[in-house]
């Protein structure tokens, strides 16, 4: 099937969306706080 962007959005794929942010937003604070942790050794 083609991807048709003239179809509207299903609630199954605003709940998939919505996970896929979550996700990414776990990663990027566990990034940060790796990075602030090991900055934190380097400055004490």
């Amino acid at each position: 099937m083609e991807n048709d962007r003239n179809v509207p959005a299903t609630k199954g794929d605003v709940a998939d969306i919505l996970e896929t942010l979550r996700d990414v937003e776990t990663r990027l604070l566990n990034a940060f706080y790796g990075y602030a942790k090991t900055n934190d050794k380097r400055v004490l």
